[in-house]
């Protein structure tokens, strides 16, 4: 295999490593979303409970 051939399949794993982290980055982001969300509903549930 010549020098270019294996850095290019270097670079192409490191890629396909990044793309995997960054995957699972977006699904923790949404999974934090959901939370938020939730926590989010909680509070005005709260909030207006003490008003009425």
């Amino acid at each position: 295999m010549s020098t270019l051939f294996r850095q290019r399949q270097k670079q192409l794993e490191l890629e396909e490593k990044r793309v995997a982290e960054i995957t699972l980055l977006r699904k923790a982001i949404e999974e934090s979303n959901v939370i938020q969300k939730e926590r989010n509903e909680i509070l005005k549930l709260l909030l207006t409970k003490d008003k009425i």
